[in-house]
């Protein structure tokens, strides 16, 4: 029996990733119309906080530009306190999914959905444009090793817990909780359950932020800014 112990884990694991990935593709199979909408509004976001830079005045950028010299120059020596960073980030990032949920339960909250993936876009596609602009291939470098891999985990995260509440919302609207999904409460259930799973991945993304994101700037800075 103890030879046979590590093949059922193996296959246990297995089923259970079937199952995941089953489920997954009929959640975006279902609500197909609903990822193009969120990725286009995330993706409008990104779009014109790049188109903001030239929105600046002149004072406004040069502000910004002083305030991220004096940051590059000061991070060599910046004592980091990860924990803080830690607590901070995670949050920011449940708030920001209670917000989501919250305004799933409501009718009138799915234009306000929207324009929080519109305002996320808006704010990464500023972020990593300016450092663009002001660093040429170093920024380029900089955006790629700091930027990306938190947000390989928040920004999926925020896009399912997008979709789902635009889900929830319209299920309300059409009345479909009452009657095909078998009773508002058992739906609500599943639908908290979900959140509360994209909660955890969120914590993930807000650790590497805390952790790992301070460390690479560090890199980053001394090799190629």
């Amino acid at each position: 029996m103890s030879k046979n112990l590590p093949f059922a884990i193996v296959r246990g694991r297995h089923i259970m990733l079937q199952k995941l990935i089953g489920i997954w593709y009929t959640h975006f199979h279902n609500n197909f119309i609903l990822y193009v909408l969120t990725i286009a509004f995330f993706g409008f976001g990104i779009i014109f906080g790049a188109l903001g830079l030239k929105a600046l005045g002149v004072h406004e950028y040069q502000d910004l530009n002083d305030y991220f010299q004096s940051f590059i120059s000061s991070l060599g020596q910046w004592e980091v306190s990860t924990i803080s960073i830690a607590q901070r980030t995670i949050f920011n990032h449940l708030k920001t999914i209670f917000i989501v949920w919250f305004l799933g339960l409501t009718v009138i909250g799915i234009p306000i959905i929207l324009i929080i993936m519109f305002v996320r876009g808006f704010v990464l596609g500023f972020t990593v444009g300016f450092i663009v602009q002001q660093r040429a291939a170093g920024g380029i470098i900089f955006a790629f090793l700091t930027v990306l891999p938190p947000n390989l985990f928040l920004v999926p995260v925020f896009i399912v817990a997008a979709v789902s509440a635009l889900s929830f919302s319209l299920g309300l609207i059409k009345g479909r909780l009452k009657s095909g999904w078998g009773g508002i409460s058992h739906f609500l259930v599943t639908y908290s359950a979900l959140m509360l799973f994209l909660g955890l991945i969120a914590i993930v993304g807000a650790l590497l932020e805390a952790y790992v994101t301070p460390v690479l700037m560090q890199v980053v800075v001394g090799y190629y800014l």
